[in-house]
């Protein structure tokens, strides 16, 4: 009979005793020893995790990730590793399937699906690397935004397994805006990344994290600033540097942003000129298109709006695959007086999210231009018979109303 594989769970951790029991109880079944690189708690985050049953080694924080991601490995004595944090929830039936790979042979690695909510209930999903067999070849890189694939890639090369994709996701919670800045995550990452690209100033990828972190807390400041040194990097890197980077149109669309920020022709030359040298990108397309429509440039914007539908499945941020070209679509059909294909654009966008306040604000404002207040009352009475009743719905129906006059 042959031994069940046996699951560490590697996870670094500070101050986490908000979020420990809830993780510990979604985790139960999917793993055998608990290891645990601490790097400073002051609250009660030791005691969960030792009642837990886990071990846990302190370790002064000195800004790199990858190196206590490391040290975490160097506590396991599991066959596998899986790679958690306490912010990350796993969906019930995961932990069956994470049973099943590890007994699997021909297995060497497993993704999970990352699922992170999103302002107004817009959901970004990714395929992480978060579980591999022991090996002491495999180790984290990066001290920010670590990463285990270059040397997992080596591993699964050396021993001929495959990697398997399981179903079940991961709620990750760590980046609602709100709880990250409660935790200082925006200065920390800041920090550590300006600290990445004065070290190596051809590092394109941490150069696009910075520009992204720039846009997820609508810095302008830091992403003007930050932009013309990134661009400096990528013309020293020449043209093909992007050709195989999954960032890459991400990345073209910062520059623009940060570049020319109040030059929309200028802007989308930018863009038009990267576009053909990066792999197809949802959120190049959509700026392309909207910087188009600024323009005035209808069939233009048409064509880079359509272009992002078909990369739904390949869009870590499906809403620029799915909400966000058809309401421009939407738009742009208002602008021809089509309000039958606008209403039926933003009904589609409405199907994806039913609580995008675009979408929403637009559906109302057509149904006024129909049929006036009943319109409205006829919208919002079908909307909540589909999808109930929601707080964004009730903002829009007020803003599209307008604010209420006072009673004398």
């Amino acid at each position: 009979m042959t031994t069940p594989a046996r699951i560490s769970l590697c996870l670094i951790v500070r101050n986490e005793a908000e979020m420990l029991p809830r993780f510990i109880a979604a985790a139960q079944g999917c793993w055998d020893e608990l290891c645990v690189v601490d790097t400073g708690s002051t609250d009660g985050t030791v005691g969960l995790i030792e009642a837990a049953g886990g071990h846990v080694t302190r370790r002064p924080w000195d800004d790199d990730f990858a190196a206590a991601r490391n040290a975490s490995l160097d506590m396991a004595t599991g066959d596998w590793i899986l790679q958690l944090d306490p912010d990350e929830m796993l969906s019930t039936g995961l932990s069956a399937q994470i049973r099943a790979v590890a007994d699997d042979r021909t297995a060497g690695a497993a993704t999970l699906l990352m699922r992170n909510a999103m302002p107004g209930g817009h959901v970004r999903e990714a395929r992480l690397l978060r579980m591999f067999r022991a090996d002491p070849r495999v180790r984290y890189e990066f001290p920010i935004h670590e990463d285990v694939s270059r040397t997992l890639g080596i591993y699964l090369t050396a021993s001929g397994r495959r990697i398997v994709h399981l179903s079940g996701a991961v709620e990750h919670l760590g980046y609602v805006r709100s709880h990250a800045a409660a935790r200082g995550k925006r200065e920390r990452d800041g920090r550590i990344l300006q600290a990445c690209v004065d070290r190596d100033p051809s590092d394109l990828y941490s150069w696009f994290k910075l520009l992204e972190l720039a846009r997820f807390w609508k810095d302008q400041a830091l992403l003007t600033r930050t932009a013309p040194r990134a661009c400096a990097a990528l013309d020293r890197a020449g043209v093909g540097a992007l050709s195989k980077s999954h960032f890459g149109g991400d990345l073209i669309a910062l520059l623009a942003a940060g570049l020319f920020a109040a030059e929309v022709a200028a802007a989308r030359a930018f863009i038009d000129a990267w576009a053909s040298r990066v792999p197809a990108s949802a959120v190049l397309f959509m700026r392309q298109g909207e910087l188009s429509e600024a323009l005035g440039d209808g069939p233009r914007a048409a064509d880079s709006f359509t272009r992002c539908l078909p990369l739904a499945d390949v869009t870590p941020d499906v809403q620029f695959a799915t909400v966000r070209p058809l309401l421009g679509l939407a738009r742009l059909a208002m602008a021809r007086g089509d309000l039958v294909e606008a209403w039926r654009l933003t009904q589609e966008a409405l199907g994806h999210n039913p609580r995008d306040r675009e979408a929403l604000l637009g559906a109302l404002f057509i149904s006024r231009l129909a049929r006036g207040a009943p319109g409205i009352d006829d919208f919002v009475q079908a909307y909540a018979n589909a999808y109930g009743d929601s707080e964004e719905m009730r903002a829009a129906v007020q803003e599209i109303n307008g604010p209420v006059a006072a009673v004398p």
